[in-house]
């Protein structure tokens, strides 16, 4: 059950209307139609500006590829197991160009063959699970994969608004408006 009103473009605080429309450009809707989870963060301003400017940052200085941040992505959601974030994750990674056996690798953290990005979403993973915390080992793994620390460093960045959108998730209680046969309960259960 949902816990916090949700907004349209239409009844949206004025102030974040643009910010909002920018969202809802890039959803995952073809119809511009806002996600549940984006219609209730406009209820709070903080919270929709705070989730713009995290996919802002990444969008204008990131050095990942679309494959590869959505692939940490959905890392992150299968560790935290949010299922809502993950069938949205889901749909990324489909959008992204991962096969369906890469997606459910990927959903499984068993990793897609690629022994560089296979490491990167070990460290990935491991922070998600520990609070941030990663073992000398596999970050030393990751480094010897051919990682270097830019890209460990900017991995940080999509676990962290992996896990703003799946906590906001959580606390707003937001309802599933996306496909949830891809969620990660449904491909593990």
């Amino acid at each position: 059950m949902s816990r916090l009103p949700s907004h349209d473009l239409a009844d949206a605080p004025p102030q974040i209307r643009p910010m909002l429309e920018g969202v809802a450009r890039v959803s995952l809707t073809a119809s511009g139609r806002l996600l549940n989870l984006h219609a209730q963060m406009a209820h709070a301003p903080a919270v929709l500006a705070a989730y713009a400017g995290i996919r802002k940052a990444t969008e204008d200085h990131g050095t990942f590829d679309f494959k590869t941040r959505v692939a940490i992505m959905l890392t992150v959601s299968c560790a935290q197991r949010s299922d809502y974030a993950i069938a949205v994750n889901t749909l990324l990674a489909q959008r992204a160009g991962w096969s369906p056996d890469a997606v459910d690798r990927l959903k499984a953290g068993r990793g897609v063959g690629e022994a560089r990005l296979d490491v990167l979403l070990t460290v990935v993973r491991d922070a998600s699970v520990s609070g941030g915390h990663v073992s000398d080992t596999t970050w030393k793994a990751a480094l010897d994969a051919g990682n270097d620390d830019l890209t460990l460093a900017e991995a940080f960045v999509y676990i962290s608004l992996t896990q703003y959108v799946d906590h906001f998730l959580a606390y707003a209680g937001t309802e599933y408006d996306v496909p949830t046969s891809a969620s990660f309960a449904s491909s593990n259960g």
